[in-house]
């Protein structure tokens, strides 16, 4: 005899929604250099970080991932601008120090300022389509819940 197995009922049921219940667009973004690096929001913290602390090791800790990957990836992105974007002193006794380049802070300047037109962007399409959604559903969006999952027998074998 087989086992009656219960359908899946972990899926998320389709569509935009938040705790709130109301509909909210969401927009990410990736600078792509021409070999295929890229720098996309973890890579712009990381460099935000090792601003704000000049250390590559704090800066990991303070975005979450493992110091070799932060030194990873500051390696890709000092190959592939050109020049550097983050200038590291070896530590010792003393310690080491990074910094951001010139051409670092002027990295993290246009990442800022894209970051700000894309929540700019994000909220002016949230409002377009909450009422969008309030002209054709009269009043919002219907949330009514997902049927309870059925549960589907297989046949057994005689």
């Amino acid at each position: 005899m087989r086992k009656i197995v219960p359908a899946r009922t972990d899926r998320r049921p389709p569509g935009p929604r938040t705790a709130d219940r109301t509909v909210r667009v969401r927009v990410k973004a990736w600078v792509d250099w021409p070999d295929g690096a890229e720098v996309g929001p973890g890579r712009a913290a990381l460099l935000q970080a090792v601003r704000r602390h000049g250390s590559i090791t704090v800066a990991a800790r303070a975005v979450g991932i493992a110091y070799r990957t932060a030194w990873n990836w500051i390696q890709a992105m000092n190959a592939v601008a050109g020049r550097p974007l983050v200038a590291a002193r070896p530590g010792g006794r003393r310690g080491g120090r990074a910094t951001l380049t010139p051409t670092g802070e002027a990295v993290v300047a246009a990442l800022d300022a894209l970051h700000d037109r894309i929540a700019r962007l994000s909220a002016d399409a949230t409002a377009e389509f909450a009422a969008l959604l309030d002209r054709t559903t009269g009043g919002g969006v219907n949330h009514e819940p997902p049927p309870p999952p059925r549960r589907r027998r297989r046949a057994t074998r005689r």
